[in-house]
């Protein structure tokens, strides 16, 4: 019995735990304290990635391998992304179009030549192939697809650097929105995926990359924290984006952290990023895509789990005790 009772008591433990969550202390666009968990999904766009050129060639040597002996179209399609990956990418392509004989309409084909097409500079027909690959599914890429089109529109002269992502911040220091929380914290997923994609095969300098940089940086100083926004500028800086506003809100932010005295400090305590999202519509489609959005998973403990655990733990200390009376 005594047993029973110190795994029941480690089991209520362990769920009193799961409630705490570690945060960091940041500032907001009004310079006062603020905390968010620290650990996001915009802190992918937070980065400019790499990826293991070994580890590439190996899984292309094995799927080249596998289509040989089964003539499985998804084993030579990987193998042709892989080819992307290591540079090759006429080969690629010549692949990609040999599998579009046999498989006309397959999402990752259309994705892939349309990443290749724009990679070797033929933007007209990456954008033929990102279309398609949007419309054969339209939730490609986390939902994030709408940013590589506007990307492409823009590289064939089809609209504006400053008009990219068609979503305004103002020309204030400190970034305004007419969006709502919830639909800021989808476009920061979305140009954070994007980011995490295209910065493997893109780097300093490209002005796009730059543009994508600074429009996170405005939404996470709305959404998040100064701090957050500081490192996606200073990504924009480095891309090469040039733009007197991004310099005058760099300075502002900077010393509305520098006045922070607690700015960057962990904390442990109980926090609920639902009350970010309060009283707001998550059904709402953003105007700046026409992608559903997909609703927020709720951070924390699964406690569907937990509960049958301590039943059966409670079910079974009841069983020990009547069987020790008898």
């Amino acid at each position: 019995m005594k047993k029973i009772s110190l795994l029941l008591a480690f089991v209520i433990s362990g769920l009193a735990f799961a409630c705490l969550n570690y945060s960091i202390v940041g500032t907001d666009v009004n310079g006062k304290r603020k905390t968010t968990h620290a650990m996001k999904e915009h802190h992918r766009g937070l980065h400019i990635y790499d990826f293991d050129k070994s580890m590439i060639e190996k899984n292309g040597k094995y799927d080249l391998e596998e289509y040989k002996k089964t003539k499985n179209l998804d084993n030579y399609l990987n193998y042709a992304t892989s080819l992307v990956y290591l540079g090759d990418y006429d080969k690629a392509i010549s692949i990609f179009k040999e599998i579009e004989e046999k498989q006309p309409d397959k999402y990752e084909l259309a994705s892939n030549l349309g990443t290749a097409y724009e990679l070797i500079g033929d933007n007209k027909n990456a954008l033929k192939y990102i279309q398609k690959a949007l419309q054969l599914n339209k939730d490609s890429h986390h939902g994030s697809e709408w940013i590589h089109v506007k990307i492409l529109e823009n590289k064939l002269g089809k609209r504006t650097l400053e008009n990219l992502l068609d979503i305004d911040f103002g020309n204030d220091k400190t970034p305004t929105s007419k969006y709502k929380k919830i639909e800021l914290t989808e476009f920061i997923n979305d140009v954070s995926y994007q980011l995490s994609e295209r910065t493997q095969f893109v780097k300093p300098t490209d002005k796009i990359v730059g543009k994508l940089y600074f429009e996170l940086g405005n939404a996470l100083s709305i959404v998040y924290d100064l701090e957050s926004a500081q490192k996606a500028y200073n990504l924009s800086k480095k891309y090469g984006y040039e733009n007197p506003l991004l310099n005058k809100r760099v300075s502002y932010f900077a010393q509305l952290i520098k006045d922070n005295k607690d700015s960057g400090k962990e904390v442990k305590e109980t926090t609920n990023e639902e009350l970010y999202y309060q009283n707001e519509d998550k059904n709402k489609t953003p105007e700046f895509k026409n992608v559903k959005i997909v609703p927020e998973v709720e951070v924390g403990f699964p406690f569907w789990i937990i509960l049958p655990i301590i039943l059966i733990v409670a079910i079974l200390s009841i069983f020990i005790i009547k069987r020790k009376k008898r």
